[in-house]
Order: structure tokens, then sequence, then C-alpha cells
């Protein structure tokens, strides 16, 4: 299961159904831990809790990228659903890297001395979102 914080610092567009999906993953999950609960009382079998775990999971993975295409448009989003965020990153083009700067903060470059060839970090501003 994926850790939603990346998605949490989103901008949200659509708040109902945002609301609404976040409602379903909710539901999802406690469905997963009852089922937990109904195994260790053995009230099901391993099998069963892995079928219903696993149907589970791939239903939040479903509900998550959806949320994240509603809060941060395709190009953030694949990044953000992606395994490893970092890496995804690493490895996306230009424009997919700016959405996600654009998305999580804003930069100000200010000017730098003339003919000066190593960026100065105190010529950049970096402001949270």
């Amino acid at each position: 299961m994926r850790d939603a914080a990346l998605a949490d610092l989103l901008v949200q567009q659509d708040d109902e159904r945002l609301s609404s999906l976040s409602e379903q993953l909710q539901i999802v999950r406690d469905k997963i831990a009852r089922a937990r609960t109904d195994y260790k009382n053995d009230l099901i079998d391993g099998d069963l809790y892995s079928e219903i775990k696993g149907e589970s999971e791939t239903e939040i993975a479903r509900l998550d990228a959806e949320r994240l295409t509603l809060s941060a448009g395709s190009a953030a989003s694949a990044i953000l659903i992606a395994p490893s965020p970092g890496a995804a990153f690493e490895g996306a083009d230009l424009a997919a890297r700016r959405a996600i700067i654009d998305l999580l903060c804003e930069v100000r470059l200010f000017s730098a001395p003339r003919g000066r060839k190593v960026l100065d970090p105190r010529t950049v501003h970096i402001t949270p979102r």
C-alpha cells in the first residue's frame, strides 16, 4: 500500500468527488482491517484473507490514482503514484518535472552578477505551497 502523504499536499480541485473518493478509500481500508481481524480470530482462512486483501489493494490503487489525477493532473500524478516518487521524478521529462515543482512549491530566481557561470544558491528562493 502506498503512502498518501504526497497526495495530501496537493491542491484539491473537485472537492466533492475527492471527498467521495476519500470515503471509498476508507471503506476499502476498513474492509482489509476487518478481514485481518477475522483471520486472526479464525473466522476465515488464509486463502480468503489473501483474496480479500489483494482485491482491496487493487481497488485502493485505482481509487488513489483517480484521486491524484483529479488533484494534480496527469503529468504530476504519474510521478506521485509511482512506488518511488523520487526515482520517477529523476526519470521524468522536463514537462512532468515542472508540473511537480509547480504543484509543490514556488521557485523565484533573482539576478546574479554578470559573467557568473556558477549558480549562486542565494539567488534562488523556494517557497513551499
